[in-house]
């Protein structure tokens, strides 16, 4: 709680007082909401900065070997690609949190999915993980970026943290509840 506390003057001479209390729960929540938001935001933009400075810095400094350049050149192209993605994630949430309605167009499920799987077909092999899209095309009205992403992010998460050789599979079906995707690792 939030105390404000006025003292009541007549005549020059204090003749009583005002209490106000207020109930500051939401106000502390959001705010601690706040805080945990760009401690993750300023994690997640630092990690790949990192990555891209020590790459050029080797690059600029002649420590890598001719034959390596290749792939430093792609991790710094990987890297800045994740950077504009996640500088696109809180432009997104920015303007949820503004309440800027979005257009809905329809959007075939099953064709995002293969999509984002195309996407990461390299990070995947890069770890020998077998990625599989299979299911049915439903289409459904929604914000086909945020479709994307969501669709996009559950399956890199999924190559990342999966093991050497394994499996992700996106299955795209319509049930009673209406659509279902599912990402298995």
């Amino acid at each position: 709680y939030q105390f404000d506390i006025s003292q009541i003057q007549s005549e020059g001479a204090a003749v009583g007082i005002v209490l106000l209390a207020f109930d500051v729960t939401e106000q502390a929540a959001a705010e601690r909401s706040r805080r945990e938001f760009t401690a993750n935001v300023s994690h997640e933009l630092k990690t790949p900065l990192q990555s891209i400075t020590g790459s050029a810095e080797l690059l600029e400094n002649g420590l890598v070997q001719p034959e390596d350049i290749p792939r430093f050149s792609s991790l710094i192209h990987t890297e800045a690609a994740r950077l504009v993605a996640l500088v696109e994630d809180i432009i997104h949430l920015s303007q949820l949190d503004e309440g800027v309605v979005l257009a809905k167009e329809s959007v075939d499920l099953l064709e995002t999915a293969e999509y984002a799987a195309s996407a990461l077909r390299d990070s995947a092999a890069k770890k020998h993980i077998q990625l599989s899209v299979t299911g049915e095309a439903i289409r459904i009205d929604g914000v086909y970026n945020f479709l994307y992403e969501m669709i996009y992010n559950l399956c890199d998460n999924a190559i990342k943290y999966n093991v050497e050789g394994g499996r992700v599979d996106i299955s795209v079906s319509g049930g009673r509840r209406g659509a279902v995707v599912t990402v298995k690792d």
